[in-house]
């Protein structure tokens, strides 16, 4: 080959590679259709039709720990929205939306005013919120008082114990 081919050949190689990048297409989005809605605080276990070696999370509003290679734990920590991937030996096996819904609304102002204070003295509710409504942030456990008084006699034994709830 002469000289003046090669550098022919050189050049046409070139305009190919630098060409090529030049006509090079932005990403096309994926469709993700599964989604998986959890309340914040909820944990639920979720297991996969085939073995799967790596689960990720975008964002940690969700904590996922294995059970075994088919079933896995998810934990809402917090409210918000994230891809899960799902692999089997580096291919994706799922592939879900997780909607993690509700934010923890405390209501305060549940006591009155004591000892002189000109703010309130008292607990909280709990509530956990989401767009459609609001409702206990754990219905299972009941709540306790907001004020509980003692009444002692002189040698400190209990004579009485007034709980209050309002």
């Amino acid at each position: 080959m002469s000289v003046s081919g090669f550098l022919r050949l050189c050049v046409i190689a070139t305009v190919v590679i630098l060409g090529s990048g030049a006509n090079a297409q932005p990403p096309e989005e994926l469709t993700i259709n599964d989604t998986i809605t959890l309340q914040a605080g909820e944990t639920r276990i979720f297991h996969f039709d085939q073995s799967v070696n790596q689960v990720d999370i975008i964002d940690p509003i969700v904590e996922v720990k294995p059970q075994s290679d088919r079933t896995f734990t998810f934990h809402a920590n917090g409210a918000g929205s994230t891809i899960m991937t799902a692999y089997k030996d580096r291919e994706v096996a799922y592939r879900a939306r997780i909607v993690v819904e509700g934010h923890l609304v405390k209501i305060y102002g549940q006591g009155r005013p004591q000892h002189g204070h000109d703010y309130e003295i008292g607990g909280y509710a709990s509530y956990l919120c989401t767009r459609t409504g609001c409702g206990r942030a754990n219905p299972d456990v009941v709540r306790g008082p907001d004020r509980v008084t003692i009444t002692e006699d002189a040698k400190g034994n209990v004579q009485a114990v007034q709980k209050e709830y309002r």
